[in-house]
């Protein structure tokens, strides 16, 4: 590198703006003499094809990120100047705005950099008085930059750092770009639509080689620039005018279609996805992009822009040096084809508008023909029978001005109208042929495009499912275990595992070879031998795994009762929906044989019988099933019908109608940590307020639980002593119900002892203090008690200090003393 050079750092050095600033920098001065500058190129890829043309260019080129901060820094050692251009959809505006303000501060603490050359395009938000119409993300990122540089210092001599900003625009080389200023088609008759939202507002362009152009002259005039904002545009031009000048080069006819904005974007595909990291999406970012020049809010001195770039290129002057034709050159911009974030042409909205459009034509048609008849005297309908006066036709189109007053009256046309009818006629057709021919290649687009895109999904497919050759076998297996259903079924042959064994021959291998992809099964009636095979083929896949089954529409005298007995050793899971006649024959001697290895059990009675029938039934589960810890049984079946291993029970939901029994059982189940018991009516004789209900046991069985109980429901039975004696075990309670006791009187002492502040809990503690939900049903009748209670609880008076506050009320009556605590946030409710 020679020392004699002024060395720059250009930042995004294989971008769009990035080449031709390079270019610019190298170039010789004016006069011809060599120029002063030397290029080092910040990116992020050394090795790719861009780089490698600026590396056999003789420029070095080093490697960074902007938002890496210690590459940044190394990057600027030793050089004069810098050129800052930054992506925003790249990293998003808020990324953005923080790297160029460390970007800048690493600057000043460059001893040898002289010159900050920062690329801009302008505060859109604040040039719009900050309406949020103008929210444009990239410019408003370099804009919010740009202000922030104005408040740091800018000194032009050998010993400190200057600034410079320069803001650009959209480049002339985006007319290749149909979303943003090329044409979005070309009709059959030749004609080239550019459609837009811009209305009549100006749009400010640019070509690539005079940014680089400015930035050189920035960097050549570093003192006229220091501090200073170049606003530099080729040309300020609507897009009427710029539709002119494309038909003017290239002598195609062509067309500025002016839509609303919710019309433009139907024009394009995807158009709600992101721009970028951290983006809005497309439609949201070039909605506000696109009223900046509707509404001319971001303007330029072109007299100015001129006096300092006299060869500046005009829209006119790039499009006959690049022999612009209308080409879509980037593919991702041709019908039907996306960009990299997805946003492509909407064929479909094509052919719409084209059936419009042929629509329009063929009313045409019609008229003209229609007046072709009456030239031969045919008789017409168009005047009124009563006072002989044209009837108004509702057709809205467009008539020769030489037969429009034809349309008003009966007259037939004469020669030279009938020439001009012709004419017309000939036209009109010859614009329906075209536009004809338009639908019908617009219809075989898709139809390529979708037979392309199948055609790639196939290759995306295979070629995505060689990956998983390589997994391990162990891996595959647990890829292959999360793919299972709940209940893996025979007739479910497009789920696994049974779909496995169908992609491949590895997966068909490794299925087969997994015993526990078979363990699980759902079984129901086995009415042929070719389904029995099938089920003990899916059971011997299984080998001696535990097995897990679920059994339902089991039939009398079905095959799978067999299947059942001779697995039922190996049964660790059993959910099973069976009649009444079948209990005996599923849990006798003669049933299942023993159930060893059974650990949990779900058991619905299917039919409805009645209560004394169940009498009769009794389940030994505690000789049957030894092992088993969790039950769920229909409430049909109550405690009374169960031999239970109760010892090692620790889930359960069960139905309580037996005194003995449920006695019994509370002793007994000393491990239970999750319990639901549903208790009945103690056949009408033994309820849970007569002094036979096992106080002294449940209250055990409360305490035993550690206090961990959370929800406690007691819809009727219990006195109010026994209550305030339940809850004294269960401090951890949240969600209270309650009912009335042996009267219909006023609970006067449980709700004294429910009032926070009356330390009625153990210790001199207030009882239950977490309680957030409280139920106050049956017939209790309401008391002044009940409504301190409440409000006490809803305010958080006494000592709340480790409670949290009551939230939700539910009472059989209204109350309209708790208006002020449901105006303050309690949610309160009644019920019959």
């Amino acid at each position: 590198m020679p020392t004699d050079k002024k060395l720059i750092l250009v930042f995004g050095a294989t971008g769009r703006q990035g080449i031709p600033v390079i270019d610019a920098l190298l170039a010789p001065c004016d006069d011809s003499t060599p120029t002063p500058y030397a290029v080092r190129a910040f990116t992020r890829d050394p090795s790719s094809e861009r780089a490698q043309q600026l590396s056999n260019r003789g420029i070095e080129c080093v490697k960074g990120s902007v938002e890496d901060f210690p590459s940044v820094q190394a990057a600027l050692e030793g050089v004069y100047g810098v050129f800052v251009n930054t992506d925003t959809f790249a990293i998003g505006e808020q990324r953005e705005i923080y790297a160029n303000m460390r970007i800048f501060e690493i600057a000043k603490q460059t001893k040898t950099l002289r010159h900050y050359v920062f690329s801009g395009l302008g505060y859109a938000l604040k040039l719009g008085a900050y309406n949020p119409e103008y929210m444009v993300d990239h410019f408003n990122a370099k804009g919010r930059v740009s202000d922030w540089l104005q408040a740091q210092p800018s000194v032009v001599d050998d010993s400190a750092l200057s600034w410079s900003v320069v803001n650009t625009c959209l480049y002339f080389e985006m007319l290749s770009h149909s979303m943003l200023l090329g044409p979005l088609n070309k009709r059959a008759d030749g004609t080239y639509v550019f459609p837009s939202p811009v209305q009549d507002g100006h749009v400010a362009l640019i070509a690539l080689r005079d940014i680089g152009y400015f930035i050189r002259y920035t960097f050549d005039h570093r003192a006229e620039t220091s501090a200073q904002t170049l606003d530099v545009a080729g040309e300020l031009i609507t897009w009427d005018d710029m539709v002119k000048t494309f038909t003017k080069v290239t002598g195609q006819p062509a067309i500025h279609k002016r839509q609303t904005f919710d019309d433009w974007w139907k024009n394009y595909t995807n158009v709600d996805s992101p721009v970028g990291d951290g983006s809005p999406t497309f439609k949201q970012i070039f909605t506000g992009f696109f009223k900046l020049w509707r509404d001319d809010i971001v303007v330029r001195d072109m007299e100015w822009i001129r006096s300092i770039h006299p060869k500046l290129q005009s829209v006119e002057d790039w499009m006959r040096e690049n022999n612009y034709d209308g080409s879509v050159v980037e593919s991702f911009r041709k019908a039907g084809q996306v960009d990299k974030r997805g946003v492509g042409v909407n064929v479909e909205q094509m052919i719409i508008a084209l059936q419009s459009r042929l629509d329009s034509v063929r009313v045409e048609i019609d008229i003209l023909v229609y007046l072709v008849i009456r030239k031969v005297g045919i008789p017409s309908s168009m005047l009124c029978s009563e006072c002989q006066r044209a009837v108004p036709s509702d057709l809205n189109t467009s008539t020769p001005p030489a037969v429009s007053h034809l349309m008003t009256t009966n007259d037939p046309p004469n020669k030279h109208q009938s020439d001009t009818i012709d004419d017309e006629l000939a036209r009109s057709r010859a614009n329906r042929r075209s536009i004809d021919g338009e639908i019908a290649e617009a219809q075989n687009h898709p139809l390529g495009l979708q037979a392309k895109r199948a055609s790639l999904q196939n290759s995306v497919d295979e070629l995505a499912s060689v990956h998983i050759r390589r997994l391990p076998t162990e891996l595959l297996v647990r890829v292959f275990m999360l793919t299972l259903p709940r209940e893996p079924s025979l007739s479910h042959p497009g789920a696994a595992p049974l779909v496995l064994g169908q992609v491949c021959r590895l997966w068909r291998a490794v299925s087969r070879s997994t015993p526990l992809l078979w363990s699980t099964i759902h079984i129901e009636a086995i009415q042929t031998e070719e389904c029995r095979v099938a089920v003990l083929e899916w059971l011997e896949r299984s080998r001696l795994c535990p097995l897990t089954v679920h059994a339902s529409q089991l039939a009398d005298g079905g095959l799978e009762w067999d299947i059942l007995a001779g697995i039922a050793v190996r049964i660790e899971h059993l959910e099973i929906q069976v009649d009444y006649d079948k209990l005996a024959q599923l849990f006798s001697v003669d049933g299942c044989h023993n159930l060893d290895a059974l650990q949990s059990l779900r058991l619905e009675v299917t039919d409805c019988r009645e209560e004394w029938e169940f009498d009769e039934i009794t389940i030994d589960l505690g000789t049957r099933a030894p092992r088993l810890a969790h039950i769920h049984v229909d409430p049909q079946l109550g405690l009374q019908n169960l031999i239970l291993p109760s010892i090692q029970i620790t889930l359960c939901d069960l139905a309580v109608n037996d005194y003995t029994s449920f006695t019994l059982f509370l002793q007994e189940a000393v491990n239970l940590v999750d319990c639901t018991i549903t208790v009945d009516s103690f056949n009408g004789d033994v309820s849970p307020r007569s002094p036979k209900w096992p106080i002294t046991t449940f209250l055990d069985f409360l305490s035993r639980s550690g206090c961990t109980l959370s929800k406690l429901w007691i819809d009727s039975g219990p006195t109010e002593e026994d209550i305030l004696r339940y809850l004294q075990e269960v401090p951890t309670v949240v969600d209270l119900a309650i009912g009335p006791g042996l009267s219909y009187r006023s609970p006067h002492k449980l709700m004294q002892g429910l009032t926070l502040g009356s330390h009625s809990g153990p210790d001199g503690k207030d009882l239950v203090p977490n309680l957030v939900n409280l139920m106050i049903h049956g017939e209790w009748c309401e008391c002044q008690e009940m409504m301190q209670a409440i409000e006490s609880r809803f305010s958080a008076v006494g000592d709340t200090t480790t409670g949290r506050r009551l939230k939700r009320v539910a009472l059989s009556s209204d109350l309209g003393r708790l208006l002020k605590c449901v105006r303050d946030g309690l949610l309160y409710e009644t019920f019959e």
